[in-house]
């Protein structure tokens, strides 16, 4: 609420717990164009085996039920696949970074996964929608993440030799975000012109190639 107060109107009494599996955690939030939220992080087993999730909620903290399995993405590739940064392209679609292996002390890479908007893998990207980034051998994390105007995707986050250094990558993309500066006005039109208060414009204007 505006003074800091639970908002009772979202989940129970302005909180959500989501009890997957002996241990979840999430670490990572973004909202989607329709105003719903994403939720990346890693469910765990009893038996130390940590998969990535990615949850949607609606606007009043209920799992969307069009959203991979009944509002939940699980990702397990090995015993060690942890989200911690969410991105929601102008297109809908979700990127996701963080790491994918074996279990910390042994090796594990920073990855980056993209998913379609009802949470299936977009096999567009990388290999079968994910990529993954090895530095040396070592446990590699992306921890934070952010889209350039071009498209292209920065992850930085840390990378183990034999400490812990920093580490940054950047990743091309096919979408792009930016949209020219109308300098030429001369190919832009509006209709209806004269128009009526409250009425419905529509603008048109043919970007110049880049």
């Amino acid at each position: 609420m505006p003074d800091g107060t639970l908002d009772n109107t979202f989940g129970n009494n302005g909180i959500v717990n989501y009890p997957y599996q002996a241990d979840t955690e999430g670490f990572g939030i973004a909202l989607t164009t329709d105003n719903n939220i994403l939720i990346t992080g890693f469910t765990a087993t009893p038996t130390y085996n940590y998969s990535m999730f990615l949850m949607k909620l609606d606007h009043q903290g209920n799992p969307d039920p069009g959203f991979g399995a009944g509002g939940l993405v699980v990702a397990d590739y090995g015993t060690y696949d942890v989200g911690y940064s969410l991105y929601v392209q102008g297109n809908d679609k979700i990127l996701v970074a963080g790491t994918s292996g074996e279990l910390i002390p042994s090796d594990c890479d920073m990855a980056i996964w993209r998913y379609n908007p009802d949470g299936t893998l977009d096999n567009t990207f990388g290999t079968n929608g994910m990529n993954k980034i090895q530095f040396s051998g070592n446990p590699d994390e992306g921890l934070a993440m952010a889209h350039q105007s071009d498209g292209n995707i920065l992850i930085a986050g840390k990378a183990r030799d034999t400490d812990f250094d920093y580490a940054m990558v950047r990743i091309l993309n096919d979408f792009a975000t930016d949209v020219m500066e109308m300098n030429d006005v001369s190919n832009l039109s509006i209709s209806p012109n004269p128009a009526r208060p409250g009425s419905q414009l529509e603008i048109n204007y043919e970007l110049p190639a880049k």
